[in-house]
């Protein structure tokens, strides 16, 4: 090739380079970002899809968008303008709090009605303050599973994924490891007072209750007994429920151990039983499976035979008593991602299946007649780990992990 030939390569190689630099440039500034979202703020869940007819079951929507507060919030469905995501960070954990408990005052027009804690992946207890702040309460150093709260959140009991547990009192910032061996635990009804199960090394179950409010740490042994996967519950002074792993092909029992007689009495035995107490109220609201793919509900008063029909189907895990009031709080599947060859609720603790949620109450003041409070399909979410207090009720998303706040008040 020539002198001259070899500039006219190297200027046209120049020019196709400088033309792409070019061509890219205008292509980034034509591709929309996603909306920052601020700890400062407390920013609305919406999604950008067209709503979803509720017939199509296998069209769930497994991403909603999340969209920071904007002057349109104005053109949003009334209930979903009650609906608030309180952190961008992902929530493994979470529990509720009353303000006496950091010795504040709540002022009624704050976004938050109560002390809300959460845990991350790493360990961290994070608060969420009024204002949409966050900050780092203490560091545990473990990834939570679940965490057990007393009625007023002033302890709590974190179950972790490695199978260890630990105590954790928030006025003191202290923790403190439960014995090797810990399955479950659960506060008294006043919250001064923990039951914990340890498994021995002969597979013998014992439990035991603990003063908290003593500075000896003092314990006593109610029973040893063989079980097998089993949960506590404690909603009244003089019993101890234990409540055996949901399984929609088994046949379960919840029993209670009463604490005045030292006995063990059989509550109730259904195929796929599991059971959520009240700590206002005697009652409870009980699970069962009419057959492997349908779950059913009612509330039932513990002192007596009485009971209630639920008119929704629903799951334990997307359902709670409130901490501070007569009435239950539920998400409702409207859908869900498979319909055919499934077991409720083991194929959904498994997260083989997901759901879209709608949201209802349940009062006791009008027989558990269910009241519809959050329909729209512009929000599309999984619901767990339901909770209310402050006539807010919160949950997190199984498809996000994001904690949410469905605003109650005026309802």
């Amino acid at each position: 090739m020539s002198k001259k030939g070899k500039i006219i390569f190297v200027l046209a190689t120049l020019f196709i380079i400088i033309a792409i630099a070019v061509g890219v440039i205008f292509g980034l500034r034509n591709i929309s970002t996603t909306p920052n979202i601020q700890n400062s703020s407390f920013p609305l869940a919406s999604s950008s899809q067209d709503a979803v007819d509720s017939n199509s079951i296998e069209n769930i929507t497994t991403s909603p968008q999340v969209h920071g507060l904007t002057d349109d919030t104005e053109s949003l469905p009334a209930d979903l303008k009650r609906l608030t995501l309180l952190t961008k960070n992902p929530v493994m954990a979470y529990w509720i709090a009353t303000s006496s408990i950091v010795r504040e005052v709540i002022a009624s027009s704050s976004p938050l009605q109560s002390v809300v804690f959460y845990m991350n992946a790493e360990g961290d207890i994070i608060r969420i303050h009024a204002d949409g702040t966050e900050s780092v309460v203490s560091h545990l150093g473990e990834s939570p599973l679940h965490i057990i709260q007393s009625v007023s959140g002033s302890r709590v009991v974190v179950e972790f994924t490695s199978g260890s547990f630990a105590f954790f009192d928030v006025s003191r910032g202290a923790f403190e490891f439960l014995p090797q061996g810990t399955v479950s635990a659960v506060f008294s009804p006043d919250g001064n007072t923990l039951a914990y199960l340890i498994v021995q090394s002969s597979g013998k179950q014992e439990l035991f209750i603990r003063d908290m409010t003593s500075l000896q740490k003092t314990t006593t042994k109610l029973f040893s007994l063989s079980l097998n996967d089993v949960k506590l519950a404690w909603p009244v002074d003089t019993r101890i429920y234990l409540l055996p792993l949901q399984s929609g092909s088994v046949v379960g029992e919840i029993w209670y151990f009463d604490i005045r007689t030292k006995t063990m009495n059989l509550f109730i035995s259904k195929t796929g039983i599991g059971a959520l107490f009240s700590t206002l109220s005697p009652s409870a609201l009980i699970f069962y499976n009419e057959n492997t793919s349908s779950v059913r509900a009612y509330v039932q008063d513990i002192t007596k035979e009485s009971s209630v029909s639920l008119t929704a189907s629903t799951l334990l895990s997307k359902c709670a008593f409130s901490l501070d009031a007569v009435e239950i709080l539920c998400a409702i599947p409207q859908m869900q991602s498979k319909t055919s060859g499934i077991q409720l609720p083991d194929d959904y603790n498994a997260m083989s299946i997901f759901t879209n949620d709608y949201l209802q109450r349940f009062s006791a003041a009008h027989n558990y007649k269910a009241q519809d409070i959050l329909t729209t399909t512009q929000a599309p979410f999984d619901a767990k780990d339901v909770r209310s207090r402050g006539r807010q009720m919160f949950f997190i998303d199984r498809l996000t992990d994001g904690l949410y706040m469905f605003d109650m008040r005026g309802l």
